[in-house]
């Protein structure tokens, strides 16, 4: 198991900013009484946005953070420090001071705007507290308890570049999405992209909505193998979508779906055939057996660090669960 102290260490740097405006704030107000003690801070998003919970942030909505702070001096303030695949996207306080008795109170986030990949997610966010007397709490993320996911929806195409390999580079990736993109089968052209790009976002770790499935799913919580199984099924769905009956004959529906092997595809009767006459579209099957073959690292196993990670074990991270299943 791999745990990544690199991406503590920058984490701490990137809050100890947070922590030192909280506290500059904190002395000037400091109050006189008993406070020997640092405020701890218990962070949990709402019920409704958890992770077990099939119901997400729609897009451009605001939500609720649902917090537990407690400190002998009976009062702190806090900053909330929010992620995207662990970069610090923004920082929200610090506020006034709020009551620090231990019990549940809650903090309104304003909507969140994505506008690339590197503000799309995954989501995490941490609290940091700091007393009347500038005493900081454990510096998030280090400290699990303050700090939580966020299944928050995003737009599908920050994170999306359809059909072509994400890991061969931007040029090379539009080229193959040129070609890989859409298929014709008995003259009927078929549209993959969309299964694609859900694809992608499934690589990523966001949570998206698949347009072929029509289901919001947290790509953070499922493995390698689940996105690309549901690749194949949305391949599926688009060849009965878009191959209606009468349009095709069975056998070249069945090229479409499942369609041939990947080996079958290589040996001759589909990349670099020679008679366009026994050509064979590449289908379903082929696209399948290609991701699980060769996108191996464009899987991101690790939604706290910026960027593609790809380990052959599941990371151990802060906040737990950052770690997906990339065989």
């Amino acid at each position: 198991m791999k745990v990544n102290h690199g991406r503590h260490r920058a984490a701490a740097v990137m809050v100890a900013a947070a922590i030192a405006i909280a506290a500059m704030t904190a002395t000037q107000t400091a109050q006189a009484g008993t406070d020997n003690e640092p405020p701890v801070v218990l962070l949990s998003p709402a019920a409704w946005i958890q992770n077990t919970v099939p119901v997400y942030v729609p897009i451009g909505q605001g939500f609720d953070l649902k917090y537990q702070l407690k400190d002998d001096s009976g009062e702190s303030r806090l900053t909330f420090v929010l992620y995207s695949g662990g970069t610090m996207v923004r920082t929200v306080g610090p506020m006034e001071l709020v009551p620090a008795n231990g019990s549940t109170q809650s903090w309104h986030m304003d909507p969140v705007a994505p506008t690339s990949a590197e503000t799309s997610g995954p989501f995490s966010v941490c609290a940091i507290a700091v007393d009347a007397s500038g005493k900081a709490s454990a510096p998030s993320p280090q400290e699990s308890k303050a700090c939580t996911w966020l299944a928050l929806e995003v737009p599908i195409a920050p994170v999306a570049n359809g059909c072509g390999g994400q890991q061969w580079g931007p040029t090379l990736g539009k080229l193959q999405s040129s070609v890989l993109n859409a298929q014709s089968f008995g003259g009927v052209r078929v549209v993959f992209k969309s299964a694609c790009d859900a694809h992608d976002a499934g690589y990523s770790g966001v949570t998206a909505r698949d347009p072929v499935a029509d289901r919001v799913f947290n790509y953070r919580t499922l493995s390698r193998e689940w996105i690309d199984n549901q690749l194949f099924w949305d391949m599926a769905t688009l060849c009965q979508q878009q191959l209606k009956p009468g349009m095709v004959t069975a056998n070249q529906y069945k090229l479409c779906d499942p369609g041939v092997s990947l080996k079958r595809y290589l040996s001759g009767v589909g990349w670099g055939a020679v008679d366009l006459d026994t050509y064979v579209p590449p289908g379903a099957h082929v696209y399948y057996e290609a991701v699980r073959k060769y996108a191996r690292k464009a899987y991101d196993t690790d939604s706290t660090i910026p960027g593609v990670q790809y380990d052959e074990s599941v990371p151990v991270t802060v906040p737990p669960a950052g770690g997906r299943n990339g065989t």
